[in-house]
């Protein structure tokens, strides 16, 4: 008979992770074949536009680095279109016609860089937060990992609910009783739909070696 080792829960980048984790050291590179903007065809040609386009009312300057090539999440979802374009058509529900606060939103998703060390998504995702009016302290907080205390009860429970799935993978009922109490069962729904998301994306990029975006 076959005998396998026991297997160890695993519970996301251990402590002696590096936040340089996925800005990575200049020696390595993208694991997937560079995407040129200019060399783009077809399918991945159009949804590329899709993300990017001008109906988005975004600058190209976030999706390319220095040399033209797709850089980002992008980096990655261009090579699987087909999955590509629903994963960013769920991205744009969750930003622009979900339930949850700014800050409630953009607390969950600090959250998961966190846990993850993703620099990628936490550089993307900390002005966003700043703007929705979390304070500097508040972040500092997010970003070591640690409990935080939001004087707004709905980015209270949204981080608690984030804090507690990255950590155990679940509520336990008087948590999860606490936490819909204050943000019903829709916004609770979409935290969990959150959570899935952006810990795909991070994998992703991990699993790719995908870079970091430059500082500035």
């Amino acid at each position: 008979m076959l005998r396998t080792a026991p297997v160890t829960p695993w519970s996301g980048p251990s402590e002696t992770d590096s936040w340089i984790v996925l800005a990575l050291t200049k020696g390595v590179e993208l694991r997937l074949e560079p995407l040129r903007k200019d060399d783009l065809t077809g399918e991945t040609a159009e949804l590329y536009d899709a993300l990017v386009g001008k109906s988005r009312g975004r600058s190209e300057s976030f999706a390319l680095n220095e040399r033209g090539e797709v850089r980002g999440p992008l980096a990655v979802l261009l090579h699987h279109p087909a999955s590509g374009r629903p994963l960013q058509q769920l991205a744009a529900v969750l930003r622009f016609s979900g339930l949850l606060p700014d800050a409630a939103r953009e607390a969950v998703i600090l959250v998961i860089a966190a846990h993850w060390r993703d620099e990628h998504e936490w550089s993307s995702h900390e002005p966003l937060a700043r703007n929705a009016g979390v304070s500097e302290d508040e972040l500092a907080a997010l970003r070591s990992g640690a409990d935080v205390a939001f004087a707004d009860p709905v980015t209270q429970a949204a981080f608690d609910a984030a804090h507690a799935i990255m950590a155990r993978g679940d509520l336990g009922d008087d948590e999860y009783a606490r936490i819909q109490a204050v943000l019903g069962d829709e916004q609770l729904v979409e935290i969990t739909v959150l959570v899935g998301y952006y810990w795909l994306l991070a994998m992703q990029l991990r699993v790719f070696r995908v870079p970091a975006k430059p500082a500035g």
